[in-house]
Parts: C-alpha cells; structure tokens; sequence
C-alpha cells in the first residue's frame, strides 16, 4: 500500500498548479511509470505477428505496431498490449495511436495489435471472442519471442482494450486454456465484459475495471457480476463505476486514458527505477 500511496501523492504534486511547494527535484527514473518522462516515442508499425484463417476460409496477416520511449537506457520495460474496440466487426489497431504514445513516453513498451474481425456473428458471439481472444494470445507468444530485441520485461505484461478489447483482454486473462499465463501482471477493462464467470480462479490476474453505469451496449451488471466472482476468488481488482454514462468513459482533460489505470499498474509493478 506504501507504493499505491507514494503514487497518489505524486499525482497530487504533479496536478496542484495552484499550490506553491518547495522546489522538489525528482529525477526522470523517481517519475518513470507514473507520469511522461520521454519527450519523444520510436514506433515500428504494420509487423505481421501472425497468419491466419478467418471464418470466411481467407487467410489474413494480422499486425502489430510497437511504441517505446526513445533513448531509453533501461534493459527491460514493461509491456502493456492494447486491444481495440469495435464490437469485433470494426475498429483498427491505430485507433490506439495516441494511447500507446502516452504510456510509452512513461516509459512503457506499448503494443496495439490487429485481431481477426467478424463482420456477422448473429448465431454466436462466442466465436468473435474466441478468435480475437486466440490472436491477442498469439501477439502476446509473439513479443515474449522477441522480448530481447525490443528490451521487454517478460514478467511485467499489462493486457487492456475497451469494450470488444476489454472482453478480449479479460478473457485471455481468466480463460482457463493451456495457454501459459506467466508474466500476466493485470488487466485494463475498459468497459467489456466477461462471459463465463465460472473460469475466473484464484490466482488469476488483477484486473481495473472502468465501467459507465448506464451502459446499454455492455450491459453494467456483468461487471457488478464480475466483481462479485472476483471477490469471491480472492483476486486484486479495482472497480470504477462512472455514475450516468454509457458505453465508453471519457479521460481526463487532454489524455487518452484515465490516471487510475496509469496507478493500478504502478501498484503491480515488481520494480520500480
């Protein structure tokens, strides 16, 4: 709790424009994480991480593009995998743009990723999830493989995405598969939902949960739902009901994300620079 509380402190230092405090000289590392400390971002965009059969028998190249601080000094960064939205028949991997620029300049590695859309699931939803669900664990397979090229922290993997990607995100984290889940540090749901409660086990993931109390898309009650089960399993979770809106939180003035998320994964850390 110390290292939550020095988090929070610091964004209250670092928000106060009208107070006036004692000059106070935090180097770039004391901030890494917590706030931008990287003036500008490297990227390398559109690599293919996999190919694939989509449901229709056509075979796609799906892609990834990477985000890193520039002339970072650090051997290894976390990672945080973003997962776009769009009700798994639309959306793009750029949607997440500015939002993996952010968290790269915080010193992040920051990845979006393209996953295998389903223009039609009418008779079963359960088979977009499972695709995109399979493809973000193949983006995942395929970064801890060339975890040394791109100094990344195989022990410290955020996984996120909002709506269609928050579903996506929760369920390669809970899903019980054989696929290996070490490195798995939490997950950012941003207004998804878990489908089948019943896999969420003790020693899952932690996960931060945003969710508009009005949501009529992603209904709110899956997670209420989902708290309760994560309760119940002992898990580490933070909840955000946003009294009134719909589907999709807005940030903070001036940001693509949400500064409780920025906290909640400074809090998993296993490390701190």
């Amino acid at each position: 709790m110390a290292k939550k509380l020095l988090a929070f402190i610091l964004i209250g230092l670092l928000s106060a424009s009208l107070i006036s405090f004692p000059e106070i000289k935090a180097s770039q590392n004391d901030l890494r994480y917590l706030t931008k400390v990287f003036d500008e971002v490297q990227t390398t965009k559109n690599i293919i991480y996999k190919s694939v059969e989509d449901r229709t028998g056509k075979i796609v190249d799906l892609s990834l593009d990477i985000y890193e601080p520039k002339n970072d000094t650090i051997d290894k960064r976390p990672l945080i995998v973003w997962i776009h939205g769009g009700g798994f028949r639309n959306g793009d991997k750029n949607n997440l743009a500015l939002r993996c620029s952010e968290f790269a300049q915080m010193g992040y590695v920051t990845v979006t990723i393209n996953y295998r859309l389903s223009r039609d699931y009418t008779n079963n939803i359960m088979d977009a999830i499972s695709d995109a669900t399979e493809d973000a664990r193949s983006a995942v397979d395929w970064l801890r493989k060339n975890a040394s090229k791109y100094k990344i922290d195989t022990e410290n993997i955020f996984v996120g995405g909002s709506s269609a990607g928050g579903i996506t995100a929760l369920h390669l984290g809970y899903e019980d598969t054989k696929w290996d889940k070490s490195g798995i540090k939490g997950i950012i749901d941003l207004w998804g939902a878990l489908f089948d409660l019943k896999v969420v086990d003790p020693g899952d993931p932690p996960v931060i949960i945003i969710h508009g109390t009005e949501d009529k898309t992603v209904p709110f009650q899956m997670s209420l739902d989902l708290v309760k089960r994560l309760k119940a399993n002992n898990i580490y979770y933070e909840f955000y009901p946003v009294k009134g809106v719909g589907h999709g939180v807005p940030p903070m003035k001036g940001h693509s994300y949400n500064y409780v998320e920025v906290v909640f994964m400074y809090y998993l850390l296993d490390y701190s620079h």
